[in-house]
């Protein structure tokens, strides 16, 4: 039937009026369509020569050319988040418009703008695996808001003074790999990427080699490890330090490259240090605790310690979450209100406030309570240093050391 709706263009010397900096991109072309581009590319993909158009400069009035682009192509099912970014940066690099504005004029959530235009911030990799949905629109968002890459953008409040350099690119190509290769979130694979990065120049001015335990010392990797600060001093004395990157942390652990036999810790000094391991992972606690977590990311949280078969343990769990609270502030409600809280509220957000806190408090009482850590205890001590920025003691290092990946 042919192109019932006439495209709407304007002149070259109208549209530069408004648009002075696109002269180079619209070339020699006497005229500008602001309205039908995807009528256009159909006509011209069937051999038609001609598109029923019509000519008015009053278009570009008040930036109408971008109101024409938005009306035809914002809300389309087709229209993907990364071309709704670039439409949303128009609307600020063409007008001036603060992201808070263009939520305010499009009619969408100021989020979804800053989600979207964090698109824009993105490697050629990971743009690729957005657009071929390998990389959800969320997830990359969380990736170039950690690890921003590309010129500094108008719209961006307070741009990385690194974002334009090789390092950064070479950054988040890193961490995009772990999210596809090893399912880890965003943000997570940006902070170890980071906390790798800072701990090889730590290294680096240490003058310490980095090896792979695994390669360098096989099976006995275990007795190499150096976990007090007394056996790292002696060691880097002797000429016999080298180091090692933690997969989970991304910081460096050290290890006597010829000190095959340490001695034997007392059980008594395990014992003062499970302690003293248990005493901070608890004072990490009591801010974590207040700080519930979104609903996607508690979701994950219980389903992992589904799959690890842990359950609240009861009574002791709140009256842990109970000393948490006390501790970190937040009212002295005790073990009993909270049960009885759990048991009786419609309050979405105070049932998930109540779960992160049992969630929590049963992870706490594994670890303390087991006699060899094990997966549930590593996936304790990564969501504390998630969520708290914890950094595990010598004691916990060493346990979570015997657990196999």
């Amino acid at each position: 039937m042919g192109v019932q709706i006439p495209s709407k263009i304007v002149t070259r010397a109208a549209f530069l009026a408004v648009r002075p900096e696109t002269e180079e991109t619209i070339g020699e072309a006497d005229f500008v369509a602001v309205y039908g581009h995807r009528r256009r590319a159909a006509v011209i993909d069937v051999g038609q020569l001609t598109l029923p158009s019509f000519v008015d400069d009053a278009i570009m009035h008040d930036d109408g050319d971008l109101v024409a682009l938005t009306t035809e192509n914002l809300g389309r099912e087709d229209f993907s988040e990364l071309a709704e970014a670039q439409l949303f940066a128009r609307w600020s690099e063409q007008v001036g418009l603060s992201q808070r504005e263009i939520a305010a004029k499009l009619g969408v959530h100021q989020g979804t703008v800053s989600r979207r235009l964090a698109l824009l911030l993105l490697g050629p990799e990971a743009t690729a695996a957005l657009e071929d949905q390998q990389l959800n629109p969320t997830e990359a968002a969380s990736l170039a808001g950690k690890l921003p890459y590309g010129p500094p953008r108008g719209w961006q409040k307070n741009p990385d003074p690194e974002q334009s350099s090789r390092q950064r690119l070479t950054d988040q190509s890193s961490a995009l790999a772990l999210i596809l290769g090893k399912n880890m979130s965003a943000g997570r694979a940006a902070e170890l990427v980071v906390a790798e990065k800072a701990s090889r120049a730590k290294a680096a001015a240490e003058g310490l080699s980095i090896v792979d335990p695994k390669v360098a010392f096989g099976s006995k990797q275990a007795a190499h490890r150096l976990y007090a600060d007394d056996a790292v001093r002696a060691a880097a004395a002797a000429g016999n330090l080298v180091t090692a990157i933690d997969p989970d942390q991304g910081t460096l652990a050290y290890y006597a490259s010829s000190v095959l036999n340490p001695e034997e810790v007392e059980a008594e000094a395990q014992q003062a240090a499970r302690h003293a391991a248990d005493n901070q992972r608890r004072t990490c606690c009591a801010r974590v605790a207040v700080s519930t977590p979104s609903k996607d990311a508690l979701t994950d949280v219980l389903i992992t310690q589904r799959l690890l078969n842990l359950a609240a343990v009861g009574t002791p769990a709140w009256e842990l979450a109970s000393s948490w609270l006390s501790e970190a502030g937040r009212g002295t409600r005790s073990a009993k209100e909270l049960m009885e809280a759990a048991a009786e509220t419609t309050d979405r957000g105070e049932r998930q406030e109540l779960a992160w806190l049992m969630a929590l408090a049963t992870y706490e009482l594994h670890a303390t309570d087991a006699e060899r850590w094990g997966p549930p205890e590593k996936a304790y001590l990564r969501l504390l240093h998630a969520r708290g920025d914890y950094t595990p003691t010598a004691w916990e290092q060493a346990a979570l050391d015997t657990i196999a990946d």
